[in-house]
C-alpha cells in the first residue's frame, strides 16, 4: 500500500513538473512572439511616418490604419499610430484632408486635428436633429477635401458658382454602406477673418445636413426638400451675425427668398419650380433665389401653421424616412431622387392635410409677411 502512495505521488509529481515546463515553454514563445509584433509594428509605423513625410500622406495613412487594425489596442506603435493619424486629420468617421497643407497651417494657423475637431463637433450638433429619425445606411465614412483657393477648388471640383459641394463616393444599397466627400474651399470675399470663419462653420452645417440628408434618406429626397432642408438646419444651428453680410445667416436667405417671390406668385409657376432643375438652371442671381425659396418651402411647412397645424422638424423627417424608405425597398442598385412635385404634395396632404394648391396660397402670403427684402 506504501509503495502504491509512493508510486502515484511520484507520478503527480512529475506530471506537475512537465506541466510547469509546458506553461513555461508556451509563455516563453508568447513572448518572443508579442517582442517580434511589436518590432515590425515599430518597422510599420517607421516607414508610415517616412510617406507622410515625404507628403505621400494617402499610402502614410493607409499604413496607419492598418496598424491600429492589426496590433494591440495597447502596444507603443498602436498609440502612436493613433495620435499620428490624429494629427493628420483623421478620425473615426471624418478625414479631412488640408490642399494645400502647408497655406493652412503656416499662414492660417489652422491644423489638421483642430479642423477635424471642429468638423466632428459640427457633425455631432447636426446628428443631433436626426438622432430619432430611421437611417438607410448603417456603416458610414466622410472625407472632407479643404482648398486654399477658390481656383484650386474649381479645378478639381467643376463647380464655378458654389462655396462648396458634396457628393456621394460610394453607395451599397444592399450593404447598407455609405462614402461622402465634401469639398469647400476658403473664402476670400468675406474683409475679415473672423466673418471667414463664421462662413467656414456655416457652409460646413449645410453639407453635413447633405450628408445626414444621404444617410438617413439614401440619396432619393427630391432637390428642393433635400437642399430646403440642408438650409433650413444651417440657418437654425449658426445663427451668427456677419458683418460682412450685416445679416444672420437665417436673414440671408429670408431675404433671397423675398426676392426671388416674384417668379412663384402664381400656382403654375411654383409647379414649374417644383419640375425645375437647381437655380432654374441659372447661376446668376436666381441660383441664391431658387436655394432661398427652397428653404421656404421647409421654414413654411414647420412655422407657417398650416390651417392651423403645428409640424415639428423631426415629425417631417420621419415623413421623410417613410416615403424614402418605401421607395427605396431592398433594392441593390442606385436610388434615384423620387419626383418632386408629387411626393411633396403626398407628404403635405400627409401631414397637414392640404393641397399643393393650397399650399401655395398660404407659401406666398407667408413669406409677404415674414421675409424682409434687403
Amino acid at each position: 500500500m506504501a509503495r502504491s502512495s509512493l508510486a502515484v505521488l511520484m507520478t503527480l509529481l512529475i506530471a506537475a513538473c512537465f506541466s510547469a515546463t509546458f506553461v513555461f515553454a508556451v509563455g516563453e514563445s508568447a513572448g518572443r512572439k508579442s517582442k517580434k509584433a511589436a518590432k515590425q509594428a515599430r518597422r510599420e509605423l517607421s516607414n508610415a511616418a517616412k510617406l507622410l513625410k515625404a507628403k505621400r500622406y494617402d499610402q502614410g495613412i493607409a499604413r496607419l490604419e492598418k496598424i491600429v487594425a492589426s496590433y494591440p489596442q495597447n502596444d507603443r506603435s498602436t498609440k502612436r499610430a493613433k495620435k499620428l493619424l490624429l494629427e493628420y486629420g483623421v478620425g473615426k468617421e471624418i478625414r479631412v484632408r488640408l490642399i494645400d497643407r502647408g497655406f493652412f497651417r503656416k499662414k492660417l494657423k489652422m491644423k489638421d486635428r483642430a479642423i477635424l475637431k471642429s468638423c466632428e463637433d459640427a457633425l455631432v450638433n447636426v446628428r443631433q436633429i436626426y438622432q430619432k429619425v430611421p437611417r438607410f445606411f448603417r456603416d458610414t465614412r466622410l472625407e472632407m477635401l479643404f482648398y486654399d483657393s477658390e481656383a484650386r477648388f474649381n479645378e478639381q471640383t467643376g463647380q464655378k458658382y458654389f462655396p462648396a459641394h458634396f457628393e456621394p463616393r460610394s453607395a451599397d444599397y444592399e450593404a447598407r454602406t455609405f462614402d461622402g466627400k465634401f469639398h469647400w474651399h476658403f473664402p476670400t470675399y468675406a474683409n475679415t477673418l473672423r466673418d471667414r470663419k463664421l462662413i467656414m462653420q456655416s457652409i460646413m452645417y449645410h453639407e453635413l445636413a447633405h450628408y445626414c440628408n444621404w444617410v438617413h434618406f439614401a440619396g432619393s429626397l427630391p432637390i428642393v426638400l433635400d437642399e430646403g432642408l440642408a438650409s433650413y438646419i444651417q440657418s437654425r444651428l449658426h445663427t451668427e451675425y456677419y458683418q460682412y453680410f450685416r445679416q444672420t445667416e437665417k436673414q440671408r436667405m429670408e431675404s433671397d427668398a423675398r426676392n426671388g417671390l416674384s417668379q412663384l406668385a402664381k400656382y403654375p409657376q411654383f409647379v414649374k419650380f417644383l419640375d425645375s432643375v437647381q437655380g432654374f438652371g441659372r447661376v446668376d442671381e436666381s441660383l441664391r433665389r431658387w436655394y432661398g425659396l427652397s428653404y421656404a418651402v421647409v421654414d413654411y411647412t414647420l412655422n407657417g401653421k398650416v390651417k392651423g397645424k403645428k409640424v415639428t422638424l423631426e415629425k417631417l423627417m420621419r415623413q421623410f424616412a417613410i416615403v424614402v424608405h418605401a421607395h427605396t425597398g431592398e433594392t441593390t442598385g442606385r436610388v434615384t431622387r423620387m419626383p418632386q412635385k408629387a411626393t411633396l404634395a403626398n407628404i403635405l396632404r400627409a401631414l397637414l392635410g392640404v393641397s399643393l394648391e393650397e399650399f401655395h396660397q398660404g407659401f406666398v402670403k407667408y413669406i409677404l409677411a415674414n421675409y424682409r427684402q434687403m
